[in-house]
């Protein structure tokens, strides 16, 4: 299902919902806020032909707190479709909810793309009343499968050098101060070490 034509779909859809005004772009949209906001996201993808019926790979599945995971081993990429009527997690005062618009996921997509160049792709967006976003991106193949999960000093070295700082008294979330970029939940099994270096697999990051 992935290739090329998916590049920048997370942004058209984004500038799409957007445009639409007294944007909520956060948590905390409210159920009217959310189903307002699928609306518009179901519009966009009747109008680009990228509404689906989604048929997982036969690969093997897991289940996340914000994604069912289908893994496309002839592939060599990971699908996920987030949990019906839900589009990911946001931060808050309190920490991660899984409260986020679908305007945050997909500016979440293009910033994953953006920052570590992640190649996520949107996919589609499954056609039933509760909506859910499909995205792909490849499967990062551990150097040592024994020892998937870079340390927390190699952690802290990948996002260092990025020009992140960790955020006092919040050991996984980073800030960058020159484009304000925050990165939330950045724990060691939210990564993968892979031979070619550090790899981020599912952050949830925001712009201020």
């Amino acid at each position: 299902m992935a290739d090329g034509s998916n590049e920048g779909l997370a942004a058209d859809a984004a500038a799409y919902i957007a445009r639409s005004g007294n944007l909520v772009p956060r948590s905390r949209g409210d159920a009217l806020e959310l189903r307002r906001q699928s609306e518009l996201l179901r519009q966009w993808a009747r109008e680009k032909q990228r509404l689906v019926d989604f048929t997982p790979p036969s690969g093997p599945q897991t289940r996340g707190t914000e994604h069912e995971v289908f893994f496309d081993e002839t592939g060599g990429r990971v699908f996920k479709r987030t949990h019906p009527g839900t589009f990911g997690s946001a931060p808050t005062e309190r920490g991660l909810r899984r409260t986020a618009t679908p305007y945050f996921y997909l500016v979440r997509l293009e910033l994953m793309n953006r920052i570590f160049d992640a190649d996520l792709r949107l996919e589609g967006v499954t056609d039933a009343n509760e909506l859910s976003i499909v995205t792909s991106e490849p499967w990062a193949q551990p150097a040592d499968p024994r020892r998937p999960l870079p340390s927390s000093e190699e952690i802290a070295s990948f996002m260092s050098d990025l020009g992140f700082a960790l955020v006092p008294g919040a050991p996984f979330e980073w800030f960058r101060t020159r484009d304000r970029v925050r990165v939330s939940d950045a724990r060691p099994d939210n990564f993968i070490k892979s031979k070619r270096g550090v790899v981020p697999i599912d952050l949830v990051i925001s712009s201020e």
